[in-house]
């Protein structure tokens, strides 16, 4: 004789049971009336539910696949045996779960939804955008489908769709912070930092303990140059959320910009505290202690960084910046040669290498160097100029010719480019106007920007126009008064314009050259051109 069902009323008091949060008990209720009924599908799935809520994900599995037995077009146990699956990071069963509810409820808005997610999470996007705009066709008003899109184009950096998905859900949930703080990263990443921060504010208006929202308004200030309205915000989000790393890091960084580096230190230490490996806050003390003269703490840290992360790109080109900067050259070349080692495919790396070789006169090296970090990155005008002048200092003149052409292609606005391209111009090709154009360039572009004025001072002086160049030379002195030999360049300049009568004259005043001629006194005629300014 068959087992009779339970009652509808046993089932309807252990979902009450449930929906009350009171998961153990609901299970008990379950598993007593399975004793006389073990065939409901409806108790296994509740029993099911039960076991997730209680963080017994196996168990769950169990429970859902007897519910499947039972009843093999269960959707509702076939969507949850998806989530359980989901939760134990088992993708493909997890699709295939979430597929077979779909096949038997086509209509399961939330079953498209979470397929979506779980495609999102084995990284097929394309698919999981699929899934979510099937659910919203089922449910046009459905909130966590359009927070899904708006999630996952965030991640795939399609920001305007970011914002568009992120007003519906306002639109349909208008206090959902969440939603906003969405819309504030989209205008953060389209560089409408404004609208960004109108979205972030008013996510912190809906929820006053909302610490990613804070974050994000400190992140937005210091992209605005403004870190002491950044160091606010990030302050406010530390007192939320104190054990967040990333918060303590984001608010020393703000305090380097505002040149406290003592906060800077005691920020980064802090985010240490609360997880001695974050390499970001390692990364981000050594720099910090080596500007404040810590040079071998800064040298150890930076090296705790790259062993806690190996492939720390930064770590390694911050740990060769400052070995280069103490004059350990070889070891900053073997650091650079160790992160290519590690990721090969970094052209700044390559660039820096060969920068250390140009600097010791291995140019052959140094090409090499900045040719591979070309064919990583061909856009990158530093690199392309970098080039220019190892060719130049091995006389491929025409090479470097084409190397700085490029630079001033991809990044017209650099004065040292137009500077070492006038050099060119000018020392080695002996075009002499288009050099003055060069460097007048390069002034144009940075008026204190001392060698453009300096070489247009040589340049001059090599067309005879020393008038000119006298002009050149004074406003580099202006601007770097101690650079050698400028007034030697300057006098000299002086004196091939100068008039001669009036420094014949100057030896009369107050009786130069009575005292000159009686031997009492001795006047470097360097002195009197200075006297003179016409």
């Amino acid at each position: 004789m068959n087992n009779p069902g339970p009652d509808q009323k046993d089932i309807d008091f252990v979902i009450a049971i449930f929906s009350k949060g009171e998961f153990q008990k609901a299970l008990d209720e379950a598993l007593e009336i399975t004793k006389y009924s073990p065939k409901n599908a409806i108790l296994h799935n509740i029993m099911g539910a039960c076991y997730m809520q209680l963080g017994k994900l196996n168990s769950a599995v169990n429970s859902f696949n007897d519910a499947i037995t039972i009843k093999p077009d269960y959707a509702k146990a076939h969507y949850n045996l998806g989530a359980a699956y989901h939760e134990l990071n088992m993708y493909q069963e997890s699709e295939k779960s979430y597929r077979n509810s779909i096949s038997f409820d086509p209509t399961y808005a939330q079953a498209h939804n979470n397929l979506g997610n779980v495609l999102k999470d084995d990284g097929q996007f394309s698919d999981a955008i699929i899934c979510y705009e099937n659910a919203i066709n089922e449910n046009p008003d459905y909130v966590e489908a359009h927070y899904s899109l708006a999630n996952i184009h965030q991640d795939l950096g399609q920001y305007d769709l970011v914002i568009e998905h992120a007003e519906k859900v306002i639109s349909l949930r208008p206090e959902l912070a969440e939603a906003y703080n969405l819309i504030g990263l989209g205008f953060y990443e389209l560089g409408q930092l404004k609208n960004a921060l109108l979205a972030f504010k008013k996510a912190v208006d809906i929820n006053s303990v909302y610490s990613e929202a804070y974050n994000n308004l400190g992140n937005t200030f210091k992209a605005l140059e403004d870190p002491k309205q950044a160091v606010e915000f990030y302050e406010k989000a530390i007192k939320i959320n104190p054990d967040y790393p990333s918060l303590h890091n984001n608010l020393g960084n703000a305090f380097i910009d505002l040149r406290r580096l003592d906060d800077a230190l005691i920020a980064f230490k802090d985010a240490l505290k609360h997880n001695p490996d974050y390499h970001e806050s390692l990364n981000s003390l050594g720099v910090t202690l080596f500007q404040t003269g810590d040079h071998t703490e800064a040298i150890r840290v930076l090296k705790k960084a790259i062993k806690v992360k190996p492939d720390f790109v930064e770590a390694y080109l911050n740990l060769s910046e400052i070995l280069k900067q103490t004059d350990q050259r070889d070891e900053a070349k073997e650091c650079l040669r160790n992160a290519i080692q590690v990721n090969p495919d970094v052209a700044d790396i390559h660039n820096n290498l060969g920068a250390l070789f140009y600097a010791d006169e291995f140019f052959e090296e140094s090409i090499k160097c900045f040719k591979k970090a070309i064919e990583i990155d061909p856009k990158l005008a530093d690199i392309y100029n970098n080039l220019g002048n190892a060719f130049k200092d091995i006389e491929l003149f025409e090479e470097a010719m084409k190397s700085y052409e490029t630079a001033i292609v991809l990044e017209p606005n650099s004065a040292e480019i137009h500077n070492n391209f006038g050099s060119l111009l000018s020392e080695n090709l002996s075009r002499h106007d288009d050099a003055i154009i060069s460097f007048k360039k390069a002034i144009s572009l940075d008026l204190y920007f001392y060698p453009a004025h300096l070489n247009l001072g040589h340049t001059f002086v090599a067309l005879n126009q020393y008038e000119s160049a006298v002009e050149a030379y004074k406003s580099t002195m202006t601007i770097k008064p101690d650079l050698g030999n400028i007034l030697g360049n300057l006098l000299n300049a002086k004196m091939n314009c100068c008039n001669w009568e009036k420094y014949n004259s100057l030896l009369n005043i107050k009786n130069i050259k009575k005292e000159f001629l009686d031997g009492k006194k001795v006047i470097a005629p360097f002195f009197l051109l200075s006297l003179i300014d016409d």
